[in-house]
């Protein structure tokens, strides 16, 4: 009696996965801020320094910020901001928001933010949405919160996947052959 046992081979699969369009977005960052000019004077500069970001719907590593902060005229607070992947594509924007002091050493920025292009994947992006700031002067921590809409151009880049397989297996066994 004859055993014949035959795999087929194994299909190699390939998929491709590109980018394009506009989805909702999600980010929440945290880290330090520090004063570039004289904070006593009525208009100073900010840096800002987020090394632990939360976004959805892409995994960007930093929040890194720049803004004057103008105490008499408004808006207070007009600033621009990178986002960086780790594969280091970036995504740049700006903002402008309201400042409130809340008397604690602490205080909020309300406002909006757009996003206008970046590198890599983020050649050509816009969108833009609300943004939210808590701000602790004692400590020089902040955390910024943002939502809306972000837009990518069809980059033309293409992700392809292949799978190895096997290419067969074949198995005879022959009962009472020497």
């Amino acid at each position: 009696m004859k055993l014949k046992f035959i795999l087929p081979p194994i299909v190699t699969l390939t998929a491709a996965a590109s980018f394009a369009g506009t989805v909702p977005f999600h980010s929440e960052s945290s880290g330090t801020f520090a004063f570039l000019s004289d904070p006593s004077l009525p208009v100073f500069q900010v840096g800002i320094d987020h090394p632990v970001v939360n976004a959805t719907p892409f995994d960007f590593q930093t929040f890194q910020g720049e803004q004057t902060v103008n105490l008499i005229a408004p808006p207070p607070i007009v600033g621009s901001f990178t986002l960086t992947m780790g594969g280091g594509d970036t995504l740049l924007g700006s903002y402008v928001s309201d400042l409130s002091f809340l008397g604690t050493g602490e205080a909020v920025a309300d406002g909006t933010f757009s996003f206008q292009g970046g590198t890599g994947l983020f050649k050509g992006a816009s969108g833009g949405g609300t943004m939210f700031a808590s701000i602790d002067l004692a400590n020089g921590t902040s955390g910024i919160r943002m939502d809306g809409s972000l837009t990518v151009p069809d980059a033309g880049s293409t992700l392809s996947l292949t799978s190895l397989g096997l290419f067969g297996l074949a198995l005879t066994r022959r009962r009472g052959s020497v």
